[in-house]
């Protein structure tokens, strides 16, 4: 509980009834350090670890197994906790269980995991995830999803998903990226991205279950370093989408296909390079390479509205 301190080193957890989570730092100033340690979650709304309320976990070499449903490896909830691991094996096959679900702040770095029964990962809210030198893969709905429930778990604000030097899988038939009723910032740099069932890269659109119709579109900013992208984005009347494509990003997609967007911008580096394979439809067009050579409509057009 509240500035109380639990190192845990070279254990086995195992728990097998609903609503137990395995590791749970709660409070102001609550830290539990846990490194050497297996996790095994039978039930529903069982979490590995699991902060709220501004509690802490510190991970390190830790192997999560989930089963039930709603049973992310890593996860926080109502309130701002923090999970930061470092060397893990997660693994998830639950409805509804993400490898990672942050209503806090959430890091893994040189991580492998897999959910079997859901995304890689889920951002509610104002909060974040960080992925660095990991291996992720999910297989339902989307790759990832960035949103707000206004269900009490999380506060509005920016929802952050922050990808480096990763390999980043989706098995899903939904978007790499989804955004609906929240604001939300994604930056991705060098990673690897796998989407065998989909050619959605970006989506941002509201959604019959939250926020209130007409209001609950997406609104994202899409930040690219050192990245190649392949896949369209989509967006519908009532949400925007900004790409930044900096330095040796490289996209092979259609933008605004549709020309539903209300707001679309797009921003290119002198080193970025865009192939569209539809016609794509913009609201606004920054270029540093004036000639407007690195954009390849291959037979497309490319409609600005400025």
């Amino acid at each position: 509980m509240d500035s109380s301190t639990i190192n845990i080193d070279g254990a086995s957890i195992t728990t097998n009834s609903e609503g137990s989570n395995s590791i749970f730092a709660t409070g102001d100033n609550s830290v539990i350090n846990v490194s050497n340690v297996t996790i095994h979650n039978k039930s529903n709304s069982s979490r590995g670890l699991d902060a709220t309320y501004n509690g802490t976990v510190n991970g390190k070499n830790v192997t999560i197994t989930t089963e039930g449903a709603h049973s992310a490896t890593l996860a926080t909830d109502r309130g701002e906790g923090s999970i930061n691991v470092d060397t893990a094996n997660l693994k998830t096959s639950g409805q509804g269980s993400p490898v990672i679900y942050s209503t806090g702040n959430i890091s893994l770095t040189n991580g492998v995991g897999e959910s079997t029964g859901s995304e890689i990962g889920v951002v509610e809210g104002k909060n974040s995830i960080t992925i660095t030198n990991s291996d992720l893969t999910g297989h339902v709905d989307n790759g990832f999803m960035l949103y707000q429930s206004f269900s009490g778990d999380a506060e509005s604000g920016i929802a952050k998903l922050n990808a480096s030097n990763s390999k980043l899988t989706t098995h899903a038939d939904g978007a790499f990226i989804y955004v609906n009723n929240t604001v939300a910032e994604v930056d991705l740099s060098n990673n690897d991205i796998v989407m065998d069932n989909t050619n959605t890269l970006v989506k941002a659109a509201a959604n019959d279950h939250w926020g209130t119709a007409g209001e609950n579109g997406g609104h994202l900013t899409v930040n690219t370093t050192n990245q190649v992208l392949n896949g369209n984005v989509i967006v519908d009347s009532i949400s925007t989408v900004t790409m930044n494509f900096n330095a040796g990003t490289n996209l092979t997609g259609a933008i605004n296909n549709d020309n539903q967007g209300k707001t679309v911008t797009v921003t290119l580096s002198k080193d970025a390079v865009w192939t569209l394979t539809g016609d794509s439809y913009v609201t606004n067009l920054t270029n540093e390479d004036a000639s407007g050579s690195n954009i390849h409509t291959n037979g497309y057009t490319l409609h600005i509205k400025e």
